[in-house]
């Protein structure tokens, strides 16, 4: 794909989330900022990194595990990525050109930020011409979500992904809330489909308290959920680190309750810092159908006055 930008991400140094996706876009940005044709790669996990009371909480297997299904999976959803490759080792050498460029770190102090994974890192492109919505997903995945859902209806089909996190239980979905709002949707003529929280459908199953349509197929397989996302008329849910690919797609979404004050990483002061957002706003880079709603999700109605009102502004 001609000339690439070699990226680099170590595991020391930078955290296993969702937020690598986020990483991913800021490192596209600069690939079109500088007129190159591709991205080439490099993840290093020579160890883990520790610092985060999440980090603390898994152990080494499970970092390994969200290794193989967050860092190398997510890269298959952008079609500017032409190689990656992984290694247990740090790297021996930087192949040019290379992003970031304060990689490898050179003192302690920049190692703590040398890898720009927040989202913060967009803004220096804000008045560019860059996309900053990339993923997409592949065909393939929109027909197998297409066939896997088994569409009935003739109002479109519409998502629901919930959080049911055993960590930071603020943020997670009102269950009882998203079932009114399914049964509702439902009655209007939508297919809606619910994607169930990884963390719950190997843990305590809560979604299997409510009788509402599951994929949990998209659960495991980032792919075929973006897939669902790119046919799907609509697609809901409170903020959450799987859905970056999506905030960074062209498909519509309305993510419900981004701020909550008792969690650090989504009080006002952080979404204003790290997103570049007011209270009210919806991210700077968003499109035609894609919002942010401040409400929280403990009210179906208010859930449903939010749906009709995007819809009645053509999405």
């Amino acid at each position: 794909m001609g000339r690439p930008l070699h990226v680099y991400y170590d595991t020391r140094l930078a955290p296993i989330t969702f937020d690598f996706g986020s990483y991913l876009v800021v490192a596209d940005a600069e690939r079109q900022a500088r007129g190159l044709d591709s991205l080439s790669l490099h993840l290093h996990r020579p160890a883990f990194r520790n610092r985060t009371i999440r980090e603390q909480t898994y152990d080494d297997d499970m970092k390994d595990w969200r290794f193989q299904h967050i860092l190398l999976a997510i890269p298959s959803l952008l079609p500017s990525v032409s190689a990656v490759e992984w290694s247990r080792a740090s790297p021996h050498q930087i192949q040019f050109p290379s992003f970031p460029l304060s990689y490898p770190p050179r003192s302690k102090n920049e190692a703590s930020d040398s890898i720009p994974y927040l989202s913060n890192a967009l803004n220096k492109y804000r008045d560019e011409a860059i996309d900053l919505r990339p993923y997409k997903a592949k065909d393939q995945a929109g027909l197998f979500a297409k066939k896997l859902c088994d569409v009935r209806g003739n109002r479109g089909l519409i998502t629901i992904s919930l959080r049911t996190s055993t960590q930071q239980l603020q943020r997670n979905s009102s269950l009882d809330s998203w079932y009114e709002v399914y049964k509702e949707l439902a009655d209007q003529g939508f297919d809606v489909f619910v994607i169930p929280d990884f963390e719950d459908i190997t843990g305590n199953r809560q979604h299997n308290n409510y009788d509402w349509r599951v994929l949990p197929a998209a659960t495991f397989d980032l792919d075929l959920r973006l897939g669902l996302y790119s046919i799907a008329k609509l697609n809901l849910g409170v903020l959450n680190g799987v859905l970056v690919p999506l905030f960074h797609s062209k498909y519509p979404y309305l993510i419900f309750k981004p701020n909550v004050e008792e969690i650090h990483q989504t009080t006002r002061a952080w979404l204003k810092r790290v997103f570049g957002i007011e209270q009210g706003e919806s991210f700077w880079w968003s499109g035609r159908g894609q919002r942010l709603s401040w409400s929280d999700d403990n009210d179906s109605k208010v859930i449903l006055d939010s749906i009709q009102s995007i819809m009645d502004a053509g999405l």
